[in-house]
């Protein structure tokens, strides 16, 4: 599998995407010094360093990517491979042990919160594909969630808590269990 090769104008906008949807997220602070704090903040840093680690790779300096993927993994346990594909408005709620393998496609305006995990299957199962995992528009993962085989989940879907999603599941389902069972949808109505 090949590295998506990044243009320094797609990195910024996808940046620039990123920073905008984080404030929805982070409480304002006033003046213009707000601003300039929130790209330091763990978690927007933690994104920002990935989306420059996706840069630096796809232009032939992998020693510099592969350090800005190391700080992200020693300081803050966030490992992700610079061949998944991301979209803009990725926000990690709090970068502590996220994992997202090669082969992983997401949409845009994903949301990840702690001990998320999604990629390769910790362990095969007879007769079931390793990857690659698709994830669609506007999901959100709850924290210590995982997803992982040859599967897709549609747009506006919510990973609930310590959730495991092995099948693919329909857009804007809410899922909870291990593993996954649909238990409603993101409208409010129950299945």
């Amino acid at each position: 599998m090949t590295t998506h090769r990044y243009s320094l104008l797609e990195t910024l906008r996808l940046i620039r995407g990123d920073i905008a949807f984080c404030r929805a997220f982070e409480p304002e602070e006033p003046g213009w010094a707000g601003g300039l704090r929130l790209p330091m903040r763990p978690a927007v840093a933690c994104v920002i360093r990935y989306r420059l680690q996706c840069l630096l790779y796809s232009h032939g300096l992998a020693p510099l990517g592969w350090a800005l993927k190391f700080f992200n993994l020693v300081v803050y346990g966030v490992d992700i491979d610079q061949r998944a594909r991301i979209g803009g408005g990725f926000v990690i709620r709090h970068p502590v042990a996220i994992l997202v393998t090669a082969g992983v496609t997401i949409g845009e305006r994903c949301v990840m919160h702690h001990q998320t995990a999604i990629g390769r299957s910790p362990y095969l199962e007879p007769g079931r594909e390793p990857g690659p995992v698709m994830i669609g528009d506007d999901v959100t993962f709850a924290m210590g969630s995982c997803a992982y085989g040859a599967i897709v989940i549609g747009d506006g879907c919510r990973i609930g808590a310590n959730t495991v999603v092995d099948r693919s599941v329909p857009p804007g389902s809410l899922l909870f269990g291990v593993p996954a069972r649909i238990v409603g949808d993101t409208s409010g109505k129950n299945s």
